[in-house]
């Protein structure tokens, strides 16, 4: 058997390991690796594999006279620390009475950071949404994510808020983004919040839909 791999970002490099399972004992082998795809992840006589090109192989092991196969993918790379804006293109109060609090946010830009780590196809971090000047930090959470059959990152989670004026949670609905250009360029995409918070007018629900703004890769990667 192959150890799982679920993939491998672009650009990087992964050394895979097979093994066999004796007794319920999983021992491992030096195998003697091939694969489909030369072009999409190049894999050496260590089993390392390089993540060249986009797109799916199979990555063949061969131990004596026992074969083993792994469908391996390889992915954007979406890990790091990334930073910008999102604008808020639509608001709809789902809840909540006195007058609506969305006619100060729609069309408005708040700051967003993205902590990323990323483990082939799954990623889990950090967001931080932030205010208008992108430097107040209004909410932070934890999220979660996989890399769809389309290559876009896929993610969820819930932030809370930071202040005591509007308590209150916030949860990542429906983000769907994908890396523009090259791999240092923008990450661009659509997202949902749902924000759950209590004002002077008591509790109130807003569905916000956004999008993300001249977010780039602090850093490069």
């Amino acid at each position: 058997m192959i150890l799982p791999v679920s993939g491998i970002a672009l650009g990087t490099t992964q050394t895979l390991r097979a093994g066999i399972v004796s007794a319920g004992i999983l021992r491992r082998v030096a195998a003697t690796w091939a694969r489909d795809d030369p072009e999409t992840a190049p894999t050496q006589s260590d089993g390392q594999v390089v993540g060249m090109r986009l797109g799916a192989t199979t990555i063949r092991a061969t131990y004596e006279t026992l074969t083993a196969s792994l469908s391996l993918r390889v992915v954007p790379d979406y890990a790091g620390n990334w930073s910008g804006w999102y604008r808020v293109k639509n608001c709809v109060r789902i809840s909540g009475a006195a007058p609506s609090p969305c006619r100060f946010i729609e069309g408005c830009c708040f700051g967003v950071r993205i902590v990323l780590t990323q483990n082939g196809d799954i990623l889990s971090g950090d967001l931080v949404l932030l205010d208008n000047h992108n430097t107040w930090i209004n909410e932070t959470g934890t999220v979660t994510g996989e890399i769809d059959a389309s290559n876009l990152l896929i993610l969820s989670g819930t932030t809370q808020s930071t202040g005591d004026e509007q308590p209150g949670t916030t949860t990542l609905h429906d983000w769907r983004s994908q890396v523009a250009g090259d791999t240092n360029a923008q990450l661009v995409g659509d997202f949902i919040l749902m924000q759950n918070f209590r004002n002077a007018f008591g509790d109130q629900q807003l569905k916000l839909t956004c999008q993300l703004e001249d977010v780039r890769r602090v850093g490069g990667r």
